[in-house]
């Protein structure tokens, strides 16, 4: 009799269907997930870049602020704009800063995270493969088992090649044995990875945004301290020439108040000038009306 072949490995398609099924769901969501994060990279370049832009223009600003400065048409219009020239520095300097943060906090998250989907991508295609060379044994194992089967009816005459053909056939199906173990294998491994990988990432994409945010709102804040601070300088500014100014409102009207004493004085003088001529006319009136002496009464008569 001829030898006994082993039991043919009967597969579970059952349960690769339902594999198959969550795989090909996960492949879709991370196709969509791969599209979303790519849009949202590129827009986060895009902010990188106005920032680097904006941080250029604040520059320039500053510059022609300085240069205005140095004119020197108004000592108080002068160390204004020396202070808002310097406040545009410090703005260049927190957009640039800005535009790194934004890099290191979310651009590289999103991007490592868009290099491991395309990683997950190739894991899904070696699996693919490696499906297909599951099939191909098996399709393999199934034509050796039809020329063993064509062997066996011919008798005793192809006893040396039926021989042959049984080595050939269990070969067949240790091979197809490996080939659904490794696929199997591949599975479960990339399914426990896929779950690590949503919660891990996910936690990390989160950290990232939040850390963006948080910068986002530091130098917001940082901005808005430094315009107060500028406003405050302003005001103080203005603080102190206002008593300079009332220093010489004070200095003109005390000149003017010395002033009106010597008019007034100028005025009086002229006046008792003008009483005394008309005393001098009375007495010379009064003189004319007196009787003349005796001597010339006597030479008369």
């Amino acid at each position: 009799p001829s030898p006994a072949l082993p039991e043919p490995v009967v597969p579970n398609y059952h349960t690769y269907t339902i594999m198959s099924q969550w795989f090909h769901d996960r492949k879709i969501y991370l196709d969509a997930l791969e599209t979303q994060l790519k849009a949202l990279l590129k827009s986060t370049d895009t902010v990188v870049a106005q920032r680097k832009s904006l941080a250029e223009s604040c520059q320039d600003f500053s510059a022609s602020l300085h240069q205005l400065a140095s004119v020197e048409l108004s000592p108080e219009l002068s160390a204004p704009l020396d202070a808002l020239s310097d406040i545009q520095m410090r703005i260049r300097d927190l957009n640039d800063r800005q535009a790194q943060q934004d890099v290191l906090t979310l651009g590289i998250v999103i991007d490592e995270y868009i290099r491991l989907i395309g990683s997950i991508k190739t894991a899904f295609q070696q699996r693919q493969k490696a499906y297909h060379n599951w099939h191909t044994a098996e399709a393999a194992l199934q034509k050796l088992k039809n020329t063993h089967d064509k062997l066996l009816r011919a008798g005793r005459t192809q006893q040396d090649r039926l021989s042959q053909m049984q080595a050939d056939v269990a070969d067949a199906e240790r091979r197809v044995h490996q080939a659904r173990l490794l696929f199997e294998d591949m599975g479960r491994l990339m399914r426990s990875e896929l779950d690590r990988f949503e919660r891990e990432k996910v936690d990390d994409f989160k950290s990232g945004v939040e850390t963006f945010l948080e910068s986002a709102i530091e130098a917001q804040k940082e901005l808005i301290e430094l315009w107060e601070t500028y406003l405050l300088q302003l005001d103080a500014d203005d603080d102190e020439s206002a008593p300079y100014f009332a220093a010489g409102v004070n200095a003109s009207e005390r000149n003017t108040d010395q002033e009106s004493p010597q008019r007034d004085a100028t005025d009086g003088g002229e006046a008792p000038a003008a009483g005394a001529t008309s005393e001098t006319s009375n007495t010379e009136e009064q003189h004319s009306e007196l009787p003349p002496p005796a001597a010339e009464v006597e030479s008369e008569a």
